[in-house]
């Protein structure tokens, strides 16, 4: 009888226990998200126009995509938790000014400085076909300028599911994961 008591009362010691430790450790495990500016994604069409000299310029098509990739980007970064996405539209006049970030040599930092951020992520969609266009994002530390994460993917279709896919595989796949590699 003594023994049936004793492993009762263990036994709803450690359902009393078991809740009051379960916050402590999710609260250790949930880090503070990062401050983190995003950019409007760059495009590059390398596409060759023959020997007439002109130079290859995004449809309005893809145009509307860059804003939509980004806005993807935002939204699916926000809601992994590791990052806080900063509101940059009152930096839209630096930003038209800087950009394309692809070519500027870090010049992002600045920008993301004075938001706030600790991180800036610029990216650039290369068109070398109507059929081969290849997604690449690149995070800098904001502190010391380093590019500290690139990614990239292929795509294979240039029209909005296909470009809304490849940012969400490679925010899934690498800016979701604990990972720092470049």
């Amino acid at each position: 009888m003594a023994n049936r008591l004793i492993r009762s009362c263990c036994a709803a010691l450690a359902l009393l226990a078991a809740p009051c430790a379960a916050p402590d450790s999710a609260a250790a495990a949930t880090p503070t998200p990062i401050p983190t500016v995003v950019l409007p994604l760059d495009m590059q069409v390398e596409m060759q126009m023959g020997d007439i000299g002109l130079v290859p310029e995004p449809t309005k098509a893809e145009q509307a995509r860059i804003g939509l990739a980004t806005g993807e980007l935002r939204r699916l970064m926000s809601e992994t938790g590791r990052y806080e996405v900063l509101d940059i539209s009152a930096r839209e006049a630096d930003i038209r000014k800087a950009a394309p970030f692809n070519k500027c040599n870090g010049c992002e930092v600045e920008i993301a400085k004075a938001a706030g951020a600790k991180l800036a992520v610029t990216g650039v969609v290369q068109k070398a076909s109507e059929l081969l266009l290849n997604v690449s994002l690149f995070v800098r530390d904001v502190t010391t300028g380093e590019v500290i994460k690139s990614m990239a993917v292929s795509i294979r279709q240039n029209n909005d599911e296909s470009w809304l896919r490849a940012i969400r595989s490679l925010v899934k796949n690498r800016l979701a994961t604990e990972e720092e590699t470049k």
